[in-house]
């Protein structure tokens, strides 16, 4: 996306154009393809990345409620780390991942006690995870026995459902009581639909985000803002959709917990 949804119009529009009596319509279809298409590249929809990023604040607490916020769980979304590769552990995984993990560490060592639960998936082993986070807590000085692994999740919503089974077995050994703070480090992008299925979870994030690939002020047509034919402006509508329809779908489709 949106890449191959531009040349599926493309095509459907060709072949309207060459095999049947639709002639217009298929005009039609193929200049709204490319019209999309440059669009789209030259970062005309930078402004729905913006405020989708921009929806939650950084985290940046004060002393004193970093210390209120004692004890509490910071779950780090991931992404795949390959199995497959002649490379160190320390560089299978994509940069995404990296930076979600280093503000979920920033996070932690704020707040006293907390405890840092890590989602990974990908085909690695669970001794090749293991290997990857203690080496990066090794680097950043973060106590490794203060952190935990999800390894299984595929998708979003699953790894909403095992940080919650994972926090409530975390309550029930230590004999019952008050849940502790949930804290969730993402990116910019993918904090309001994770925090969607945290809340139809029944659980109230407090939100981490990082990864922001809006840096300026961005506005829903800014004739200013628009610039050459640009392959990254692509990426960044890939992530826009990808986010955009999975915060549809959770908000019609995830159940709310009882």
């Amino acid at each position: 996306m949106p890449v191959p949804l531009i040349l599926e119009f493309f095509v459907a529009g060709w072949l309207l154009r060459r095999y049947s009596r639709f002639k217009k319509t298929g005009t039609a279809l193929k200049g709204f393809s490319v019209a999309l298409f440059l669009a789209l590249g030259c970062g005309l929809g930078d402004g729905y990345l913006y405020n989708l990023e921009r929806r939650y604040p950084p985290f940046d607490p004060t002393p004193e409620q970093c210390d209120q916020l004692r004890g509490a769980v910071v779950v780090v979304l991931g992404q795949a780390l390959e199995a497959d590769s002649d490379l160190p552990i320390r560089y299978r995984e994509g940069g995404v991942f990296m930076l979600r993990l280093f503000e979920g560490i920033r996070v932690a060592k704020c707040i006293p006690d907390s405890h840092l639960l890590v989602s990974m998936a990908g085909d690695a082993t669970e001794s090749e995870k293991r290997a990857f986070l203690d080496e990066f807590a090794d680097t950043l000085s973060f106590p490794k026995g203060r952190i935990s692994m999800l390894t299984t999740a595929r998708d979003t919503g699953e790894e909403v459902t095992l940080a919650y089974a994972a926090i409530r077995e975390r309550v029930s050994s230590a004999g019952g009581g008050t849940w502790p703070a949930m804290v969730v480090a993402t990116s910019a992008s993918h904090i309001p639909r994770s925090v969607l299925l945290f809340q139809k979870a029944g659980m109230t994030p407090i939100t981490a985000p990082c990864d922001y690939q809006t840096h300026g002020k961005q506005g829903w047509f800014d004739v200013s803002r628009i610039r050459l034919l640009d392959g990254g402006q692509l990426m960044k509508i890939q992530r826009t959709l990808h986010e955009g329809i999975g915060l549809l779908y959770a908000s019609i489709f995830t159940k709310k917990k009882d």
